[in-house]
């Protein structure tokens, strides 16, 4: 029954103070207090180190205070999402599965979620939910505390995928291994737990091995990348070595290693991401974030296995402009590189994608406001101090203040940080970089693989590179006419309340735990002990990343 803790953790709101912007003031005891938590809840060998806590919490803590609260002080289950989604994807590139933008718009009082969600959580788990979680909203405190839960599980997850390594490469668990055989256990765990092979059939693995820069056309650069980390592993750890001997690494020594990998892997291949956006920015000669669709096909010409995702599939990502009968369907440069599409690898928990430098943008501002809203003339203050990685900081034109200005006057003088339309402007002040925010529930976003035959086919290409679209002139005025009017706030306003509070509070703290139901029967499935060997699965207790 331990594991309920951790459905009674995720998150706990138990009415701390916050902890703010100076680490010093309380991490250490919440350091503490985390560390008792999640050894109740999964067990001995999982340390909370101070920094991390620390790193988590000057990340979190200025987008919480920027966020809209309600009467005491604390954010709801949506915003809570929010900044989850947002801590993973500035700090690891990572799109968290439940915690997607595309979910992150769902609403609480959503019968379709909530059906799932009462068909996936054990009526005893709702109640500890409930009876834990009964304050009504969410706190800083709490923020930090699910971040270091779901990353402590993704990371548990990750020692899964090194134990049926070692056993696809026929190696016990208990067994010194070579450098080459460590390095052989890591290309292993590269292809279980990045590529989605598969974990169990020995043939299969091998299959894959011996094919794959077929399969993951960067391998040589990644295998460099696991060597580095290998010898960087090794210098921080020579004291703990005899000098006089070769060095043998042994199963904490892989898994340390491997952890590392996870956690850097996709910000440091983010190089793919950076030619994808590269060779588009080449072809927006108006600097718009716009590509034809023609010219988006015309790069995959030449062998290049890139720009081949067909019309249906953009379309579906979010990533096609088709507001202009003119100008025809154009590839928005943002919402396609950090598209599902380009997703470089998934795991059960999480998807490895292109870094989204909007998020950073959008950090800045809210650093700048410290506020849920501003006015107009505030927000162009700050923003036109912001620079990106292809837009220099600028007085903004005529068109863009005009379009702030409505946004103000739609709400009254006051423009909320957290809204559809703030997200939207952005995207015309940085067309390469923020990506357009579709209204919620038009767009189904899938990697490549959940979505299944993406690819286009070469006579759709000839047909769009022969069509009259493809020979308007390019326009300085191409996606103007997406802009709309439609708000969609991640806070709404406290209203009076028209329902029990209990049952308002029940579905905020469904929806939230919904978000990691997948991870919790995985960590329940764990700690039912050790697993055969070649299937996904471990002690808990035995060992500690």
């Amino acid at each position: 029954m331990c594991w309920l803790s951790v459905v009674a953790f995720f998150p706990l709101s138990s009415g701390h103070a916050f902890l703010g912007y100076d680490p010093k003031i309380q991490a250490a005891a919440f350091g503490l207090e985390l560390q008792d938590m999640i050894t109740e809840a999964l067990g001995q060998g999982h340390t909370v180190v101070l920094d991390r806590v620390n790193m988590i919490n000057s990340t979190v803590a200025p987008i919480f205070s920027s966020l809209p609260k309600n009467s005491q002080g604390r954010i709801t289950a949506p915003s809570m999402r929010h900044v989850i989604h947002r801590y993973f994807g500035e700090k690891r590139a990572w799109v968290v599965k439940g915690f997607e933008p595309h979910s992150a718009n769902l609403t609480d009082s959503d019968n379709h979620m909530g059906k799932i969600l009462r068909s996936k959580l054990p009526e005893y788990a709702e109640s500890v939910i409930e009876k834990d979680l009964s304050h009504g909203g969410f706190t800083l405190h709490d923020l930090v505390s699910a971040v270091v839960v779901v990353e402590q599980l993704i990371f548990d997850e990750a020692l899964q995928t090194v134990k049926a390594a070692y056993s696809l490469t026929g190696h016990s668990l208990t067994e010194p291994l070579s450098r080459t055989e460590v390095l052989s256990v890591l290309a292993s765990f590269f292809i279980v737990e990045m590529l989605e092979g598969n974990s169990s059939d020995v043939q299969t693995h091998n299959r894959d091995k011996a094919n794959i820069k077929k399969i993951y056309p960067h391998w040589e650069a990644s295998a460099l990348f696991l060597d580095d980390l290998v010898n960087d592993d090794r210098y921080q750890h020579k004291h703990a070595t005899n000098p006089f001997v070769d060095h043998k690494f042994r199963f904490e020594d892989t898994a340390r290693i491997a952890q590392v990998f996870s956690q850097e892997f996709a910000l440091w291949s983010n190089h793919e991401c950076d030619d994808i956006k590269d060779a588009l920015v080449e072809v927006d000669t108006h600097a718009t974030g716009r590509v034809r669709l023609a010219d988006f096909y015309r790069l995959s010409q030449g062998g290049a296995w890139q720009f081949l995702e067909s019309q249906e599939y953009l379309r579906d990502i979010g990533a096609l402009d088709e507001s202009s009968a003119t100008l025809g369907p154009q590839v928005m440069i943002p919402n396609y590189v950090t598209g599902m599409s380009n997703c470089i690898s998934s795991t059960p928990f999480y998807s490895a994608c292109c870094w989204n430098e909007c998020m950073t943008l959008m950090s800045e501002l809210e650093g700048r406001i410290h506020a849920p809203a501003a006015p107009a003339s505030e927000i162009l203050r700050s923003v036109e101090q912001m620079s990106s990685s292809t837009q220099a900081s600028r007085n903004l034109s005529a068109p863009l203040r005009a379009r702030l200005n409505e946004v103000a006057d739609f709400h009254g003088g006051k423009v909320p940080l957290h809204g559809r339309l703030l997200a939207q402007w952005l995207h015309f002040v940085f067309p390469r970089e923020c990506p357009f925010p579709h209204v919620a529930g038009t767009v189904n976003p899938k990697t490549q693989g959940e979505y299944g035959d993406s690819t286009v086919k070469e006579e759709e290409i000839e047909q769009h590179l022969d069509s009259e679209h493809a020979k308007v002139p390019i326009s300085p005025e191409a996606g103007a006419s997406l802009w709309s009017l439609e708000e969609e706030l991640l806070a709404v306003p406290e209203a009076p309340e028209m329902v029990p509070r209990g049952i308002l509070r029940t579905c905020a703290l469904l929806v939230m735990a919904g978000s990691t139901v997948l991870l919790l029967a995985k960590q329940l499935a764990h700690l039912e002990g050790f697993i055969s060997p070649g299937k996904k699965g471990k002690d808990v207790n035995e060992y500690m990343i």
